[in-house]
Parts: structure tokens; sequence; C-alpha cells
């Protein structure tokens, strides 16, 4: 099993190098509930993976493959901070335990410590280079910090040696995408369904191009994988919404729609949304953050007025914004930036996943010096993704339900809610298989809750904050070349405090 492992991670296909690590440490296993643990891990049952390890570990806590195997699992379900100081826990008993250190850049890096995650890559590098996993992690973090050309060279060469691994070419059209490339971008995405034709994250990238339109026969193609009963669902849940993409562009709309609630049923599966939990958290914000919770909120906080937080649902125009903003040498553009969610993340104060959050509550809470290292948090943390510009956007639309923490915290923050007619904005996001994240928009009902919601809290912040919070309407910016550019977004929201 060692050596099937050293050859997988040699040819760098990094999940089968891990499932072979798995079915070694179960197969190795001195305790027979780790060797549970990890079965359940490998089926897929994360749950009593997770349960059968925890309790595993209370007898023996110092069992590194027991500890990283909860940061696997912590990974898989999307929760990396417990995923990072599991894995830095790990790191401390057993330095020299290079998977668990390949697991800890990865994890590094979706945390957007992407220069520490750097650092982790290349003390592997050290121990062994021209390792594929470390390098097609290193490409990731590469992209993240925005050296793509670093990051596409690393690809190229990466595919050169492993050419039959579709999603390097997939991760490789993503960064060409980025620098404006669309014709190569496009080319890498159908060379990864040249090597995979079932491979359905290739798919919707072509579709997520927006301006892309597929030929008839690779519709014919995706209807074809789909007829395969042994479709992976994350390969079906892609290739779904890229055909309710590919028939609406051909004005086939009822089929169109078929596919969209084909592959939203699907997805919705996964997320296990609740939209009551949204709604209770926005009734608590509401009732937490009134005004006299802001009356002296800007006395000796952080007073710089950098950020510029664009907010509101998914699809309703944020890009277009920050586009227009961006264009001004006086503001960088950035991205969606996770560090006010990270931030509430911490501020909830859960240890377990059903423990009840103390956020919003606990923002009330906050001394004057709390509220200052916070702001000067944020600020530091997120300086990595600007250049030199006074301003920045962070187009995080989720931010939306934070607008009290960013004003107690950054007083002086811009915040634009970008706007959209209700019924584009909720069918657009049905239509779109986001990245991470946006798990209300998965099903028609949640998302009709989900906007009634936001609709809501919006009002509130316009109440407790008046003049605070500028509302940008999708549609005059559209049909305004004037307002667009100069009359409402720059003297609004750059120069009024």
């Amino acid at each position: 099993m060692e050596t099937s492992l050293e050859l997988q991670l040699t040819t760098g296909d990094q999940k089968a190098s891990e499932h072979a690590y798995n079915n070694y440490l179960r197969f190795s296993a001195k305790h027979p509930e780790l060797g549970e643990a990890l079965q359940a891990f490998i089926e897929g049952k994360l749950p009593l993976s997770e349960k059968h390890c925890r309790h595993y570990l209370k007898n023996y806590p110092n069992d590194v493959s027991a500890i990283r195997l909860l940061a696997e699992i912590a990974i898989k379900l999307g929760i990396f901070e417990d995923a990072e100081r599991l894995l830095t826990q790990c790191l401390t008993l057993a330095p020299d335990y290079h998977l668990a250190r390949l697991n800890y850049a990865y994890v590094l890096n979706k945390r957007e410590k992407s220069l520490q995650a750097l650092a982790e890559i290349e003390k592997l590098e050290k121990h062994q280079p021209n390792v594929p996993p470390q390098q097609i992690i290193k490409a990731a973090i590469l992209v993240r910090l925005g050296q793509f050309d670093k990051a596409i060279a690393l690809y190229d060469d990466l595919i050169t040696r492993l050419p039959e691994q579709a999603s390097l070419y997939t991760s490789r059209g993503h960064a060409l995408k980025t620098i404006g490339d669309q014709q190569t971008a496009i080319a890498s995405y159908r060379q990864a369904i040249a090597c995979k034709p079932s491979f359905g994250e290739a798919y919707w990238s072509l579709a997520n191009l927006k301006t892309f339109c597929f030929e008839q026969e690779e519709i014919k193609q995706m209807q074809e994988q789909l007829l395969n009963s042994e479709l992976p669902s994350l390969d079906k849940i892609n290739i779904c919404f890229a055909l309710g993409k590919a028939l609406e562009d051909n004005s086939e709309f009822e089929q169109s729609f078929k596919y969209y609630q084909q592959g939203n049923e699907l997805k919705n599966k996964i997320e296990h949304y609740n939209a009551n939990e949204t709604t209770e958290l926005i009734e608590r914000t509401m009732s937490v953050c009134q005004s006299p919770v802001f009356k002296y909120a800007d006395a000796t906080v952080c007073k710089q007025g950098d950020p510029i937080f664009i907010v509101g649902l998914p699809r309703s125009g944020s890009t277009l914004l920050e586009q227009i903003l961006a264009s001004h040498s006086m503001v960088d553009g950035t991205k969606e930036l996770p560090d006010i969610i990270a931030m509430v993340r911490k501020l909830n104060c859960r240890k377990k996943r059903n423990d009840v959050s103390k956020y919003p509550e606990i923002i009330t809470e906050l001394t004057t010096e709390q509220r200052k290292s916070l702001g000067e948090e944020y600020i530091n943390s997120t300086r990595i993704h600007r250049g030199d510009a006074p301003f920045f956007i962070d187009k995080m639309p989720n931010n939306f339900a934070h607008i009290g923490l960013i004003k107690l915290i950054l007083p002086n923050a811009k915040i634009i809610d970008a706007r959209r007619q209700p019924m584009s904005a909720c069918f657009s996001g049905f239509k779109q298989l986001f990245a991470t994240g946006q798990a209300f928009s998965y099903n028609l009902e949640n998302i009709g809750h989900y906007y009634l919601d936001y609709l809501s809290l919006m009002n509130h912040w316009h109440k407790v904050l008046p003049g605070q919070v500028l509302t940008v309407n999708y549609e005059e910016v559209v049909g305004n070349f004037e307002y667009k550019n100069i009359l409402t977004v720059y003297t609004m929201v750059m120069y009024q405090n």
C-alpha cells in the first residue's frame, strides 16, 4: 500500500494517493475504532467517521493519523478554521508528517493565508522537489496571490507531465480567464473534456463564461453523459447547469428550465440549507442593532475609510459596480473577500456545530479597544489583495447581514447595496452554480425567503444608520452612463463621509 501511495503521489493523483493512504491506515490501524473511523470516511459517512474519531482521540489524544483524519473531515465539511487548528496540532507533534503539511498548505490557502501556505509548500519542496500534488496546490496558491503568469507556467509544466489529468486543464483555464485570455481558456476547458468527457466542471466552466455558446455536438455529448447511471453527483450537477445555459441560449426555455431545476434539486440535497435559520439570524440582528448601539460607535476606533463594501444579493450587478469604481485611479478592485465572514465565525464562539452562536448579540459587548483591534485586523488582513490606491473594494454580497459589525469597527467604511429587480436577481441566482456559499439559491422557495430577509434587513439599516448605505439600482446603472460613471458612484461613495 505504501508503494501504491508513492506511485500515485509521483503521478500527481492526489485524491487517489490520499485514498490509498487512508486505506493503508485502515488496514494497519492497531485500534479497531480508528479503523472504523477511516472506513466510514472512505465511504463518505462523515458524521459517523467524526464520531468514531473524536471518541478514539479522547483515549489517544496524540495519534497524529487520527488528528489528520479529523482535519480531513473538517475540510470536506468546509470548516477550514477547525482544520487549520487540527493540522497545526498534528505538525507540532509530527513535523515530518508530509501529507499533513500538504493538507495544511491547502487549508491555509483556502483561508486566504496564501503567503503562509506558500511557505509550507517550500518546506515540502526542500524534502522532495517537483512532486505534482505539491505543485498543484502551489499553482492554486499563486493564483490566489495574483501571480497568474507563474501559475499558468506551472500548470503548463504539470500538463506536460500529466496530460491525462482533466482538472489541470480546468485550473489553467480559470487562471487564463482571470487575465482576460478567454479564447485560450476555452481551449483549455475543451482539452479537459477531451481527457474526460464526463468531467462536469469543464462544461460548467465554459457555460460560466456567459458569452460562450455551446456547439450542438457538445450539447448532445452532455445529454449523453447524463444518461450514465454511474456519473458522480457533482459532475451531474455541473452538466445540468451547463445544459440549462446552453438550451437557454438556444431559446429552448422549457428544456432549459428542466435542467436548471434538476441541477438545483441535486445541489440542494447536498447543501441542506435551512431558511428558518437565516430568518432567525436576521431577526436577531435587527433586534440587537438598534440606533443607540451606533450612537458613539466612532469614538477612538479604526478611522480608516479605505474599504468600499458592495453588498446585496449575488448576481445583482456587484461586479459591474466594482469595474466602474476600480476604473478610477483611487480605487483598487479585489474580489469577494472572506474576512468579515471569518470575523463573524470567530465572534460567534461556537466550538461545535450545534452550539448557539453568540453573534450578533456579542457585538454590543465589544469594548472600544476590541472594536479598534477588529477594524485594524480587517485592514491588515486585506492588504495582500490591494495595490497602492487609497480605496479598495470588498464585494462579498453576504456582508449585507453584517453592516452593523462593519460600522462598529470601521465607521468610515463606504457601503453600497447593489440592488436589482427582484425577479431578475432571484432567477439569475437560481441559474448560477456558485463555487462556494449561497446555499439558499438552489431552491426557489428558499430564494424567496432569503430575498424577503435581505429586504427587511436593508430597510432596517437605512433606519438605524441613515445616510450610511447607498442603494444603487442595477437597471439605472446600465441605462444611464452619466449616473453610472460620475454623479452617484464617485461623488456619493468615494468622497462623502
